[in-house]
């Protein structure tokens, strides 16, 4: 079954929606996340991460601008779903996200995946 949530209290610039695949919970980000989103978006993310999903793979085809403190989110949510033992998984495959993710070395720690299927497969390979 597959469910769709899009979070109130997030910019019109910055969206997240969520849905499950293969058991694993998917959160699409869309828009910039940069200062200007990143409170609202940080607060659902984690609150998500927090209910404890058997899996979670985030989901940034659709960024169109990713800012540093994004990226300091990202690591953020993944270390916090690491400490909780939640598989956790990037996919990013255009320029808006993978130059700021290479420039800090961010894609070494997130190994993002190109499609939405290869990192759902990771999360439970």
């Amino acid at each position: 079954m597959m469910t769709s949530t899009e979070f109130g209290g997030v910019s019109a610039d910055g969206v997240l929606r969520t849905h499950q695949q293969g058991g694993a919970l998917v959160v699409e980000m869309s828009g910039d996340v940069d200062v200007a989103t990143v409170n609202p978006i940080a607060n659902e993310l984690i609150g998500l991460v927090a209910r404890r999903p058997r899996a979670v793979v985030v989901d940034l085809q659709a960024v169109t601008h990713l800012g540093s403190i994004g990226v300091t989110l990202l690591l953020d949510v993944q270390q916090y779903a690491d400490e909780l033992c939640i598989p956790f998984a990037t996919t990013a495959a255009n320029r808006a996200v993978l130059r700021p993710l290479r420039l800090v070395g961010a894609d070494r720690v997130l190994r993002p995946h190109a499609t939405l299927p290869g990192a759902v497969s990771a999360v439970h390979g």
